[in-house]
């Protein structure tokens, strides 16, 4: 269950930077490509992390 502490860290640290973005781009959160690619790249971490820890709890 480690793992799974060390990853919630993770995808606390991803959601932070998802943060960051929609502040940034506050109020409208119109997205430039560059602003939309690494939206799309935190999601994609994240649910790769979500499913290790899933995975490791049916272990």
């Amino acid at each position: 269950m480690k793992e799974n502490v060390d990853r919630t860290f993770a995808i606390i640290e991803l959601m932070e930077d998802l943060r960051d973005i929609w502040r940034e781009t506050s109020p409208t959160h119109t997205l430039s490509p560059e602003q939309k690619e690494k939206v799309l790249s935190i999601i994609l971490d994240a649910n790769k992390i979500l499913k290790r820890m899933e995975e490791a709890i049916y272990d």
